[in-house]
């Protein structure tokens, strides 16, 4: 706490907009879209209000850049799968594998309903999670079957509706 204005103290290391990410994420998945208010998530923050509509001039901008940072981590942790083994089977069944750990996660299950309560308000949301979730997701494994397809390790005639 900052002894002068009572208020927490300024987040000091790395970059300030992933900090306010951070601080966004954990109150958006604590409070839910509804109950998180950019005042909440400034009490947390600390620093200027300039600072953080500087960055995010709204909740809703601030939720859509949450919600690619959550999905930034979800597509590393695939990429990551996807070249871990030369034996496909192997591969396909450990990603298979994963991608439901992730779902049925207490995270992945708080982040589906926090994507549920946020698209009742914008609809937009929706679309940010389609582009950033199972659209990337697709594409990583369209990618992946078009390189074993060219490596003769897995034959596929079509890797988009494989994927």
């Amino acid at each position: 706490m900052d002894q002068e204005s009572g208020r927490p103290k300024a987040l000091r290391k790395g970059n300030r907009r992933d900090e306010i990410i951070e601080v966004a994420t954990r109150c958006f998945l604590d409070q839910g879209y509804s109950g998180t208010t950019m005042s909440a998530i400034f009490e947390h923050v600390g620093g200027s209000r300039s600072t953080l509509y500087g960055h995010f001039p709204s909740k809703e901008l601030l939720f859509a850049d949450v919600l690619k940072f959550a999905l930034r981590d979800y597509r590393a942790d695939f990429q990551l799968v996807l070249r871990a083994s030369n034996d496909p089977r192997r591969t396909l069944t450990d990603f298979c594998q994963r991608f439901i750990e992730r779902l049925v996660a207490p995270e992945g299950i708080a982040l589906q309903r926090l994507i549920i309560d946020a698209t009742r308000h914008f609809a937009h949301v929706g679309t940010v999670f389609f582009e950033e979730g199972p659209m990337v997701t697709h594409k990583l494994l369209m990618d992946y079957f078009v390189e074993q397809n060219a490596a003769g390790t897995l034959a596929c005639e079509d890797p988009g509706e494989a994927a």
